[in-house]
Order: C-alpha cells, then structure tokens, then sequence
C-alpha cells in the first residue's frame, strides 16, 4: 500500500536527487564555460534565454487541469519506476494527494529569469573571477529564500501566491 509517509519519503528523495544533479550540471557548465571564448558563452546566454522564453509559453499555456494532468503523469512515472507497477488504489490516492496541488511553474519561471539575468551580467562582464561569481548565483538569497518557500508550499499543498 502506498502511504503519505512513503510518498513524502519518496518525493524528497526525488528533491535530493534533483539538486544533486542541479549542482552536477552547473559544475560541468561552468567547467566547460571556462574553455568558450566570450563570443560562445552569450551564444549561450542567448540560447539559454530563447530556451526559457520557449518554456514560458509551453509551461504557461496549459490550463489548470491541464497542468494537474502533467503532474499526476509525471508522478506516477516516478513512482512506478522505483515501485513497479501502480495499483488503482495507489493511483487514487495520487490523485487525492494533488487534487489540492497549486501551480508552482509561473514562480518557478520567474526565479529562473532572474538567475538567467544575473549569469548574463557575469558572462558579458568577463571578468578573470567569472566563475566563481556563477556558483555564488545560486546561493543568493533570493534563489534560497525562493527554494525554501517552494519546499514549504509544496509541503502544505498551497500555492505560492495564496495566504491560506
């Protein structure tokens, strides 16, 4: 049977897992940064940018139901794939448990523009620190604050834009 606990247990080990790979991912960017002249890395920028912009409108253009659909699927996937297949008891309390699910994609894009804002002013300055200056990007307050908030809401199923 699967059980909030296990289901909470199981969404954090997905949460770890998806920092670690965050932070895996940047590693390698920024390393591989280091070799690009400053012409390719705003190419990059650049596409960086048209990457988000294209994400805006996908991510924004769903309907509510259409974004509670997305999540069911991509949990379960989830979920099957550590647990096998999912029984239609498992499967109703999927639906249970995000039936009071808020949007977190139109926050969640907005912190990125902000973080793709600040790497381009680091990447067109150039400076010999560049690098360095990348990883405090993800540390800034702003993108903690705003990691901790999502954990939070998410928590207690609310949105982010909501005061109950």
């Amino acid at each position: 049977e699967l059980k909030p606990e296990a289901v909470e247990r199981l969404f954090q080990a997905l949460s770890d897992a998806a920092d670690r790979l965050e932070i895996r991912s940047l590693d390698l960017m920024v390393g591989y940064g280091a070799s690009l002249s400053l012409e390719q890395r705003l190419e990059f920028m650049e596409g960086m940018q048209r990457e988000q912009d294209e994400q805006r409108e996908e991510m924004l253009s769903r309907s509510d139901q259409q974004y509670l659909d997305d999540v069911r699927e991509r949990f379960a996937d989830n979920l099957a794939r550590f647990m096998g297949r999912l029984t239609p008891e498992q499967k109703a309390l999927i639906d249970k448990r995000i039936a009071g699910y808020r949007r977190l994609d139109g926050p969640w894009l907005d912190d990125r523009e902000q973080w793709l804002a600040q790497l381009q002013v680091i990447v067109a300055e150039d400076a010999p620190d560049w690098p360095a200056q990348v990883w405090a990007v993800p540390r800034s307050p702003v993108l903690s604050t705003a990691i901790a908030r999502y954990s939070t809401i998410a928590s207690m199923g609310r949105s982010p834009t909501s005061s109950t």
